[in-house]
């Protein structure tokens, strides 16, 4: 299909749900993707000679999506244009209301996988809508199936292509008729096709062939196709040529050639020709005749028709190229016209052109009484019969079971069908003519259905529905059924019925469903256990893969180990081994990290175990988590739909695995937090109250002692004064020392905070006039406001007391996106860096070596990080990164 030939308009007012779409959606290249978030803009912009589908949300402010679809269904030029529901909002009640209102189709949103099925459905509904409005009449039967047609003669050259076929290849129709088939097939396809064609031809092969063919394009691009070969009729003994059809879809009509105008010959100049009445007839073979049958007038196309020259036919008899059994009836046409009241009468007969019979319709009619002359025409009708073989000849090889349909008080009976009718159904195709098709193929409970859809038919109707059919064996089977009414004069309807199977496309789209609500489940799942159990349920119910496991990679065996497997692959395989690295099915794929199946492990070069009783096998990894295995005791069990298929049940269990994981992780660190804090409770505890309990005691005895000792002694008292000030020291390093533990609790109520004005009130609150502050920054961080104001406190603090007279402080905005503090000081020497955040270690003879200390416990306690450098003057600078 040509790029973008599906042009979708979405409408959503969630900006982020059209953007998503149009990406999923256009990663397929038929795909073309206009949004709108406002549905009084989709009302303007719709035109349905621009769009293809609508997809709508439903829940909408202002206009819904079923007024919206009311709203545009009048600028619809077809009542199945098609209008998709693509909603959030799961609701039995709506898709009932949707689907009785007409819209096409109704979907909830989801993962990717709902895009695929959105994808789908598009599809889906626009090839339906456009077959819908393109079959008319009988000729475009085919043309609504959308396959390329050809027909070639004897000699291998192209005499009819639709142009389905001729689009496909790039080529006109006109390039292609008169061609060989080498013109667009390489060398191979048409060896192929001789030896499948001589196969047709013997006495013993089949009546029809089925092969692989390869179509060389214009553009130099090859298309793998389907060939669906068959024999045109045989004239005599005579072969005519083949009649194909490629599993290619596309749209088209066959391309007619006009007719042209002709010269009018007459060697007897005194005959009254009616010149007038045979200007409507000149594109045809046109002749005069007496009464006895001797020609007095051909024109130029009867002339080419017959082979010869006018002067070689004029004045000869009618009867000399009219074949002897025809005789009689051309002789009583002429004597009708001679009769009173017959103006014109028709006939069918064979004409001998070259030798060679060909058979011919036409009309005589009287042209004057007197003398008697009778105007004929004739038109080559081998033309029409050829038509009606290539048609038969496609009906019988048409790859889907197809049958006509006429209705006998209203009862549709099948008047023909196919071989693939008997091919899908059991049937045998003579014997069901007569039978009624409802009788034969509609299982119980669906006798409703069908009567609608006979009664469309007898209604002129076109019918695209999927149903649900059962085949001689009592299997039933899911189909779209299309129909091509074709309307008689009389009123008598004949329908051309085509079934399609569809039952795999419906189990697919089943499990892609059962796979959303299994992904819900996976990644609600609270333990890896329940992770490997949903994922295996789904995999045996849902996916039909009975015999299946889940292999995890073990750092302790260095290899694969079984995690979980279902029942049925303990009892086939009994013990599931570790897989070590090497050489193995499993092995290959977890360290390729690419799907693969196998469809015998016998024959396959690194199976461990030839006598295993396993013989297919599809692996598809779990990243570096493991791989899932599923097996089979029967060869080549697996397809692309279950690579497909597992590949979105693997890749929802490796998100739920990693989930799992960290939210094991997380509630692992929450834990160990936890234990921290606790811990630090406990120490600040015992500080403050097994050690300030005993200095406060000694405080008072110190008090005490003075009153009562009442000295004037100058050397007592300063032995005194040294006491006091030593229990005052330790007092304030208790206090730092429980702030230091109490700081280091994990934050867990954090509030954004401005870092500009945070810095400016702690430097105000500092009350020097002796240093100058300078912020730079606008960031907001999320933390605990008066623990950071202890962090900016202590760091002003720090400069104050060690960057020398009048320092400039300043706060700013680190390159990674974090915050500093410098100072335009000394600085911190290099090998000290790494040292000054530890407890105690102080370069002040008043210091306690808590300050910066307590810095990086506040900071840690946030998850952050704190580091030591130098300003961009020499001084100090302290980073604080991670706040992100």
């Amino acid at each position: 299909m040509p790029a973008g030939a599906i042009h979708v308009l979405h409408v959503d007012d969630d900006p982020d749900i059209t953007d998503l779409s149009a990406a999923m959606l256009e990663r397929e290249a038929d795909f073309r993707v206009t949004t709108a978030t406002d549905p009084e803009d989709a009302l303007t912009r719709f035109d349905a000679a621009t769009f293809d589908c609508v997809v709508s949300d439903y829940d909408m402010p202002g206009i819904d999506g079923l007024e919206l679809y009311d709203r545009l269904a009048p600028s619809f030029d077809h009542v199945d244009f098609p209008f998709i529901l693509f909603t959030g909002r799961g609701s039995e009640s709506v898709a009932a209301e949707a689907l009785n209102a007409g819209v096409t189709g109704y979907l909830q949103k989801g993962g990717a996988e709902q895009y695929d099925l959105l994808a789908n459905r598009i599809r889906n509904a626009t090839a339906n809508y456009r077959a819908q409005v393109k079959a008319e009449r009988y000729e475009t039967v085919l043309e609504a199936l959308d396959y390329p047609v050809y027909v070639v003669d004897e000699r291998g050259t192209f005499r009819y292509v639709n142009e389905p076929f001729a689009r496909m290849t790039g080529y006109d129709i006109a390039d292609i008729v008169g061609r060989p088939t080498s013109f667009v097939k390489p060398d191979e396809t048409v060896r192929r096709a001789e030896a499948e064609l001589g196969q047709l031809l013997s006495s013993t092969g089949p009546t029809t062939s089925r092969f692989e063919a390869t179509i060389e394009t214009a553009d130099g691009d090859h298309v793998a196709c389907c060939d669906h070969m068959g024999v045109l009729p045989y004239e005599g003994e005579s072969f005519r040529g083949s009649v194909g059809i490629l599993r290619v879809l596309d749209d088209g009509s066959p391309v007619e050639a006009d007719g042209g105008g002709e010269t009018l010959h007459s060697p007897h100049a005194s005959e009254p020709l009616a010149a007038e009445a045979l200007l409507h007839t000149v594109s045809d073979p046109v002749y005069v005749v007496d009464d006895d049958g001797e020609f007095v007038f051909v024109n130029d196309r009867l002339c080419a028709f017959v082979g010869a020259d006018p002067a070689d036919i004029v004045g000869t008899s009618a009867f000399d190229i009219t074949a002897p059994e025809d005789h009689e009836t051309t002789r009583a046409a002429l004597d009708r016209l001679a009769a009173d009241g017959v103006e014109e009468v028709s006939f069918e007969k064979e004409m001998i052109v070259d030798g060679e019979r060909t058979p011919v319709e036409g009309t005589l009619r009287v042209l004057s009484e007197s003398p008697p002359r009778y105007v004929g025409i004739v038109s080559d009708s081998s033309d029409r019969r050829r038509a009606t073989d290539r048609y038969r000849a496609l009906f019988d090889n048409l790859p889907d079971p197809t049958v006509v349909l006429a209705f006998d008080d209203g009862v549709p009976r099948i008047r023909r069908a196919n071989d693939a009718f008997e091919t899908v159904f059991g049937y045998d195709p003579e014997a069901v003519v007569g039978e009624s098709v409802n009788d034969l193929l509609v299982p119980p409970g669906r006798a409703e259905g069908a009567a609608n859809i006979d009664e469309a038919m007898r209604q002129g109707e076109y019918v695209n529905r999927e149903v649900r059919r059962e085949t001689v064996d009592g299997e039933t089977r899911d189909f779209l059924f299309r129909n091509v009414p074709i309307t008689h004069d009389n009123g008598d309807v004949l329908a051309y019925g085509v079934y399609t199977d569809i039952t795999e496309r419906i189990a697919y789209e089943e499990s892609l469903t059962a796979l959303h609500e299994t992904a819900r489940r996976l990644m609600a799942a609270a333990s890896v256990d329940e992770v490997l159990e949903i994922g295996l349920e789904s995999a045996a119910d849902g996916l039909g893969h009975e015999i299946s496991a889940i292999y995890r990679y073990d750092e302790v065996v260095g290899g694969l180990a079984p995690a979980a497997a279902t029942d049925e692959a303990r009892e086939v395989l009994a013990d599931l081994p570790t897989v070590e690295p090497g050489n193995s099915i499993v092995w290959r794929a977890y360290e390729s990290g690419a799907p693969t199946r196998t469809g015998d492990v016998r024959e396959d070069a690194d199976v461990r175990h030839p006598e295993t009783p396993i013989r297919s096998a599809m692996v598809l990894p779990l990243g570096d988590q493991g791989v899932f295995v599923a097996w089979s005791t029967a060869v080549d069990e697996f397809d692309e739909t279950d690579l497909s298929l597992g590949r979105v049940l693997t890749a929802t269990v490796q998100s739920a695995l990693q989930q799992v994981e960290r939210e094991e992780t997380l509630r692992e660190r929450e834990q160990s937090l936890a234990r921290q804090n606790e811990r630090l409770d406990e120490f600040a505890s015992i500080v403050s109250h097994d050690l300030r309990t005993p200095l406060d005691l000694a405080g008072v005895h110190l008090e005490l002692a003075l009153e009562e000792l009442a000295t004037d002694d100058e050397d007592v008292l300063e032995h005194f004064d040294r006491v006091e000030a030593a229990h005052d020291r330790m007092s304030t390093l208790i206090s730092d020392v429980l702030t230091w533990a109490r700081e280091g609790a994990a934050v867990d109520s954090p509030r954004p905070v401005s870092v500009a004005d945070l810095a400016t009130g702690c430097w105000r609150d500092l009350q020097t006039e002796d240093a100058d502050l300078v912020v730079s920054t606008e960031r907001t961080v999320e933390g605990d406001p008066d623990r950071l104001r202890r962090v900016f406190e202590n760091l002003f603090a720090n400069a104050v007391a060690y960057a020398g007279e009048r320092p400039t402080v300043e706060v700013g905005d680190t390159e990674d996106g974090g915050v500093f503090v410098a100072d335009d000081g000394p600085g911190i020497p290099e090998d000290a860096r790494g040292s000054v955040f530890d407890s105690g270690l102080t370069l002040s003879e008043d210091g306690n070596g808590f300050g910066l200390a307590i810095v990086e416990q506040i900071v840690h306690a946030h998850g952050w990080q704190i580091c030591a450098t130098e300003s961009g003057s020499g001084g100090a600078r302290f980073e604080i990164t991670g706040l992100n």
